[in-house]
């Protein structure tokens, strides 16, 4: 049939097919028109700056794209950019939670507003809704339940606000935040260093707590105590959710330019965020002193 065909040939599979064109979502459309919509839906995403890939992507993630015309894509766009985004922001929200463009244009300056009850600013509320575009079909009852939720487990409402700006804290459920604390704690972090730590690096929320604790295992076994490796972290927690072997990568990159074994490990321990950070440009900083002492 030249309609499956034409589906499957645009990188879609069987079980995609079925859930695009069988299901309910263009069941009372003839195959012509189900083919018209699909090739308009393609185009017009095309046109818009997305790549096949991530076409392909938001077709899985929410099939009832294709139910949608061109027309009205191009007033839900517009309708995300209304509320103060440019395109590039758009189209992240839009790759990320492709069923955006299924809601109520008037529903997203709601959003916005809803948001900013909580306690934000304007801006702040709409970087909220970038980080996590989800919240668009969330109801503010529900991010308020959460927030109580945070609250009874010690957060603050600023640290709460704040760390949602930056990490998608409102559709996770807060016990699984609380399993991540426990873990920090475990390793020996107070509830002050634990604050200032997630703060700054929220990803840690993202790995389960055995990976926090191999994560901090790994760099003391990198040569460090574990006392020296928590003052090492409360200066730059990024070196929580940075690979090991790329930590030991850089800390052999810093040797090679010529500091000893010794001079290494004391650079790393008052300035630890010179390992979180790509060889190319410890090595252009290192070259950029030399030329500069040469120059004098």
């Amino acid at each position: 049939m030249l309609l499956r065909k034409k589906i499957i040939d645009f990188g879609y599979i069987s079980k995609d097919y079925e859930k695009i064109i069988e299901g309910y979502i263009l069941s009372k459309y003839d195959n012509a028109e189900k083919l018209f919509k699909f090739k308009d839906v393609n185009k017009y995403l095309e046109n818009f700056g997305f790549s096949h890939t991530e076409i392909l992507k938001m077709g899985r993630d929410y099939p009832e794209i294709y139910a949608i015309s061109a027309e009205t894509l191009q007033k839900k766009i517009d309708g995300i950019k209304a509320l103060g985004y440019d395109a590039d922001v758009v189209k992240k929200i839009v790759k990320s939670f492709p069923a955006v463009l299924g809601y109520d244009v008037d529903s997203f300056e709601e959003k916005v507003e809803g948001i900013k009850s909580l306690g934000y600013t304007r801006n702040d509320a709409l970087k909220v809704l970038e980080t996590t575009p989800n919240l668009f079909g969330y109801d503010i009852e529900t991010i308020k339940e959460k927030i109580k939720a945070y609250k009874r487990m010690r957060f603050d409402e600023q640290e709460i606000l704040t760390i949602a700006k930056t990490f998608p804290l409102f559709v996770y459920d807060p016990e699984t935040i609380r399993d991540r604390k426990n873990a920090l704690r475990k390793i020996g972090f107070s509830t002050k260093d634990i604050r200032k730590i997630t703060l700054k690096n929220s990803g840690i929320f993202e790995m389960s707590p055995e990976d926090i604790k191999a994560q901090f295992d790994g760099i003391v076994a990198l040569g460090y105590k574990k006392v020296e490796v928590r003052k090492m972290v409360l200066l730059a927690p990024r070196l929580m959710t940075t690979n090991v072997d790329k930590l030991w990568d850089r800390l052999m990159n810093i040797a090679l330019l010529g500091f000893s074994e010794e001079t290494v490990k004391k650079m790393t321990k008052s300035y630890p965020t010179i390992i979180c950070v790509a060889e190319e440009t410890i090595n252009e900083h290192f070259n950029n002193f030399i030329s500069l002492e040469y120059k004098e």
